[in-house]
């Protein structure tokens, strides 16, 4: 994904949930989640960095493209599946309100 500028991408975590490694610019926000998973690799969107990012991945042995798309898959898991961003939310919500969600507003 070359873009300058993204929210979310969801076109990355549809990939991600089907095992397909990503390609994308740490202009995507959720590039570090990528990163972190280890299901992707990550570059500057200029033109030198996505021809950089085309190279390493052409440059990967098959094992190594195996292992990306098993952790595409898995970052998908952690990051991704509403599961995932429902307990988020909540540590979320928890962090705000000590004392739980039903506290009184």
């Amino acid at each position: 994904m070359p873009s300058h500028q993204e929210n979310f991408g969801v076109v990355v975590a549809e990939a991600m949930a089907c095992a397909t490694p990503v390609l994308l610019t740490d202009k995507v926000n959720i590039w570090r989640e990528v990163q972190m998973s280890g299901g992707g690799l990550v570059g500057p969107d200029t033109s030198e960095g996505i021809e950089n990012l085309l190279r390493s991945w052409l440059s990967l042995s098959e094992d190594g493209k195996s292992a990306m798309r098993t952790h595409a898959r898995a970052g998908f898991e952690r990051h991704f599946r509403i599961e995932a961003a429902t307990r988020d939310l909540i540590a979320i919500l928890h962090s705000v309100s000590p004392r739980g969600l039903h506290e009184a507003a």
